[in-house]
């Protein structure tokens, strides 16, 4: 590290220095594995020149989320200091694109199909009403100790639509 080198994005490099991040959720998730630095509560994984990387999430219950066209990867930690929420965004993604991860999210991660439907119903006419619409489709296929949220944006612009990934660690099973 050089003398001037904020530690923080150095612990980012060294987790993206082979453009691929892995996160197996069936063994305990590191802090450090995920480049938060000592005393930093929350580590923001993105290559310097803005280009897509890697991320593969595998959930304790087998299921695995995997893109190689991640922008940024947010880590977040709580008060004791464990790894609580990741967040992988991608961004710039055409109308098309939005539309397929949408339907993967059905497919593979349970994702509501009349919630779905109806957000690309509405996604498809954003661009020609002027407006920008979003949603969080809770993914129920995923099983506790952990939650999937995927939340598509489409802009009105009709161009650098954005699709979030919000992976919470140890959620609470509702009794």
């Amino acid at each position: 590290m050089e003398p001037n080198e904020d530690p923080r994005e150095v612990a980012a490099a060294a987790v993206l220095a082979d453009g691929k991040v892995e996160v197996d959720l069936r063994e305990r998730v590191t802090r450090e594995s995920l480049g938060v630095a000592e005393g930093a509560k929350t580590a923001i994984l993105e290559n310097d020149d803005m280009s897509r990387f890697s991320v593969t999430v595998t959930f304790s219950d087998g299921h695995v989320l995997s893109s190689d066209e991640v922008k940024v990867m947010t880590v977040e930690t709580d008060p004791s200091g464990e790894v609580s929420l990741l967040t992988l965004g991608l961004r710039q993604v055409p109308l098309d694109e939005v539309e397929r991860l949408v339907r993967a999210g059905v497919d593979e991660f349970g994702v509501d199909e009349r919630r779905a439907t109806s957000f690309l119903s509405s996604a498809r006419a954003a661009e020609s009403s002027g407006n920008t619409v979003d949603v969080a489709l809770p993914a129920e296929g995923v099983a506790p100790p952990e939650l999937l949220e995927i939340v598509p944006t489409v802009f009105a612009s009709g161009s650098g639509h954005v699709v979030n990934y919000y992976v919470h660690l140890d959620v609470e099973e509702e009794s």
